[in-house]
């Protein structure tokens, strides 16, 4: 349930143009709020799980800041192109760094892993 709710906020949040400013930026914030309750979640196997898992949560947690970040910076900077060029960079890093998770997320709990 839970990744198939972290797609769908990926999908409305890359459709900013249609839901808005406005909901873009809760939709942002809830899906940061699940991103950190899912970290807490499994910190434990963020530690001692398989490297490339490991490189993958890294890969999102930075990506994830960056967001985070330059999302804050966009507005008071006045829409600086080099700043939405890395918040889209970034949310592309992201999402892909999502779609690997959830790949080992699944092949966990069917045991292929």
């Amino acid at each position: 349930m839970m990744m198939i709710l972290s797609l769908v906020f990926c999908v409305l949040l890359f459709a900013e143009r249609l839901t808005g400013e406005i909901w873009h930026v809760i939709l942002g914030a809830a899906f940061l709020i699940l991103s950190i309750a899912h970290g807490y979640r499994y910190r434990k196997e963020m530690k001692a799980g398989k490297r490339s898992v490991r490189i993958t949560d890294w890969v999102m947690v930075v990506s994830l800041a960056f967001l985070v970040l330059t999302g804050m910076m966009i507005h008071p900077m006045q829409g600086v192109l080099a700043v939405k060029i890395v918040h889209k960079l970034s949310a592309v890093v992201f999402a892909a760094g999502l779609l690997v998770h959830i790949r080992q997320h699944r092949k966990k709990k069917t045991g292929v892993c």
